[in-house]
């Protein structure tokens, strides 16, 4: 949990909006951080939930939104580590902003994690973000 609310602040805090907030910290004796308050973003919906419920389609401007969003972390240095329709919400306005950091990491300048060598922000892109989006 410290280390999915430490990846979530330090893309909170590159300015770029593409996530929502964190308020506070939900704590518990004996157990330390076990959740986090988070920004609600009246309206926002994960894809995921939009096919679910309305068997939602994708336009191609939100799938724009969504390489979008993803290209601004990795242009900051991060992986999110679990692109997929759950984790990335759209906003009433059509933007797209991503939740859920909890396999968040700091990429190299080659745009891999260190130690992994199948963990790169091009395979990201290519196999997580673009073979979903291809269903869609």
């Amino acid at each position: 949990m410290a280390r999915e609310i430490r990846m979530h602040r330090d893309v909170v805090e590159t300015g770029l909006g593409i996530t929502p907030a964190i308020f506070g910290l939900v704590t518990e004796k004996g157990r330390g951080v076990i959740g986090f308050v988070m920004e609600y973003i009246e309206g926002a919906r994960s894809f995921d939930e939009l096919n679910w419920e309305e068997k939602y389609r994708m336009t191609d401007e939100e799938k724009k939104g969504c390489r979008d969003v993803l290209q601004k972390l990795h242009e900051k240095g991060f992986l999110h580590g679990d692109i997929h329709p759950g984790n990335l919400l759209r906003r009433p306005d059509g933007s797209v902003v991503l939740i859920d950091f909890q396999a968040t990491s700091r990429v190299n300048s080659e745009g891999n994690v260190e130690g992994f060598a199948v963990a790169s922000q091009t395979n990201e892109r290519q196999m997580s973000l673009e073979s979903w989006l291809a269903t869609w």
